[in-house]
């Protein structure tokens, strides 16, 4: 009979103990490994070195901040593969992520990569969401397992075409490369010049690109003589970051940057700038200064105090540039304020993942994380979908082509222009279905103006810049080695960090005290009882 007094008054402890054990089961912490698509800085990918750089240490920045946000929750292990901008390249790359057992895939970033990666990883039902690919191709079922956060090339296209309306320009020369992302958009420009009947001439790129400058100033030859421009003349780059390089350094090896030559290039071109371009290379800087492009808008929230982006701007600039290379670490004043080309909607694919996990494990209430349950989530089946105020804006996916949703009409693109060191967005280009352009009230473009020429209002010659010797010594060379040692580096260290072995021996200990506690409460519960029992029975 005291032996069942003693166990009843010691329920409640063991209630507690109980209690704490399935609280802790029901908060571990789910080790996801998560796979990485991007171009290595090798030399051999159509995407600068520079910015692949910028691409790796930012996906380095959100794994880490989005890790310590949601670190009660998974520990992401990134697994990172070489893409290229190739198809088998990237193919290839996607086999070896399926083999890391991943439960889905960030990047590529070039849409020529996605058309090989796309396929592995969609007969093993992993989800894919690229940052950068935008060729409007990839809408549809071939590609039921793709998403991206960026805006398509039908947006692009009509921003392209809306920025030639407005300066109106009659003649167009349009070079673009023999690929996915250049031909899709060569077809959307070469109808809307049939349409404006605008004097137009289509000039194909071949991908590979060209080897030698003597090929490549070839292009700027048609039936035999050098294309020439007067003051209604643009000439248009569809095409990757290196095709639009190789074009820029044979038009100015030709004379053809300056007055009255004016460009207009893809986000292929706004992709690198003048910080990437390597000391010691025949010099573009002013050259090149004053002339446009389309790049992904990135607004002005984010270097606003209170926008979702700077928490992970402020983390970046606190690190070291040659630890995580990018525009936000580059030690000159004044700071660099915005990342380059697709940075942003990076981080945006990668938190994406983040929310989907959540999703998961908090909304659905399940155990574990899988590639089929990552995809019901993109695909809106689940839960409650992907739905969150991303460092772009609010994100969500159109379930049945995988397209970023843009519900809000908000801009999408920006057009460009190169004044200093970098890209600057001049004027936003929203998709109203109307006139979706305004024109800036200023805007650079290349020079010297003839003399006795006049420049229509709201232009202005570009002041001649090149790139101060305290910038180049600030961007550090890169070779395939060393950046494939910091990519190691950084597997490492993630996968160190997300070992179970720390959390099985906290477990063990939480398990050991418990039961200390228990076996006193009952030491201390048969004591107390002892003497409460005598009393009782003498005054009986």
């Amino acid at each position: 009979m005291e032996t069942r007094k003693n166990m009843a008054s010691a329920m409640p402890l063991l209630a507690a103990l109980v209690l704490v054990m399935c609280v802790s089961q029901g908060t571990a912490v789910e080790d996801v490994r998560l796979g990485f698509l991007l171009p290595f800085p090798d030399g051999d990918s159509a995407v600068p070195a520079r910015l692949a750089d910028e691409w790796i240490s930012a996906a380095r920045i959100a794994v880490d901040v989005l890790g310590r946000q949601y670190r009660h929750l998974v520990r992401v292990k990134p697994f990172i593969a070489n893409s290229n901008c190739n198809q088998q390249a990237a193919a290839d790359a996607a086999e070896k992520l399926v083999e890391d057992l991943v439960v889905g895939v960030v990047g590529p970033a070039c849409s020529e990569a996605v058309r090989g990666a796309s396929q592995v990883l969609r007969s093993r039902y992993i989800p894919l969401v690229s940052f950068a690919a935008t060729a409007d191709t990839f809408s549809g079922d071939l590609y039921s397992t793709f998403f991206r956060t960026v805006y398509s090339d039908r947006f692009q296209a009509k921003a392209i075409q809306d920025v030639i309306g407005q300066y109106g320009w009659t003649s167009v020369y349009l070079f673009y490369s023999d690929e996915t992302y250049g031909n899709n958009l060569r077809d959307d420009i070469q109808s809307y010049a049939q349409r404006r009947e605008l004097g137009s001439t289509t000039i194909r790129v071949p991908y590979p690109p060209p080897t030698s400058m003597y090929e490549w100033k070839q292009l700027f030859h048609v039936n035999g003589r050098l294309i020439t421009a007067n003051d209604s003349t643009v000439v248009v780059f569809a095409a990757l970051p290196n095709v639009v390089e190789g074009l820029w350094r044979a038009a100015q090896d030709l004379g053809l940057l300056g007055y009255p030559w004016w460009y207009l290039v893809s986000d292929g071109g706004t992709a690198f700038d003048l910080v990437g371009i390597d000391k010691g290379s025949v010099p573009l800087g002013s050259a090149l200064q004053g002339e446009l492009g389309i790049g992904p808008y990135r607004g002005k929230a984010d270097t606003n105090a209170a926008s979702p982006f700077e928490e992970f701007r402020a983390y970046w600039q606190q690190q070291q540039h040659s630890e995580y290379p990018g525009l936000l670490t580059l030690p000159v004043t004044p700071r660099f304020e915005q990342p380059r080309a697709y940075v942003l909607h990076l981080i945006d694919a990668i938190w994406a993942f983040f929310k989907a996990f959540e999703n998961i494990l908090v909304v659905q209430r399940q155990s574990g994380i899988t590639p089929r349950l990552v995809l019901e989530v993109f695909k809106n089946r689940t839960g409650n979908g992907i739905r969150f105020n991303g460092v772009t804006g609010p994100m969500s996916f159109n379930p049945d082509t995988g397209d970023r949703n843009n519900e809000l009409k908000r801009a999408t693109f920006a057009l460009n222009n190169l004044a200093g060191p970098t890209w600057k967005d001049v004027a936003p280009w929203q998709h109203t279905g109307g006139d979706s352009f305004q024109k800036p009230e200023l805007v650079m473009r290349p020079g010297p103006l003839p003399e006795g020429a006049t420049l229509p209002e709201g232009q202005q010659i570009a002041a001649p810049y090149s790139v101060p010797e305290e910038l180049q010594s600030t961007v550090p060379s890169t070779s395939a080695s060393s950046s494939n040692e910091t990519l190691a580096e950084w597997v490492a260290e993630e996968a160190g960090g997300s070992s179970n072995v720390g959390w099985i021996i906290g477990g063990l200990i939480l398990i050991l005290v418990a039961l200390l506690i228990f076996g006193w409460a009952l030491w201390r519960a048969g004591r107390k009882r002892r003497p409460e029992h005598s009393q009782y029975s003498r005054v009986i």
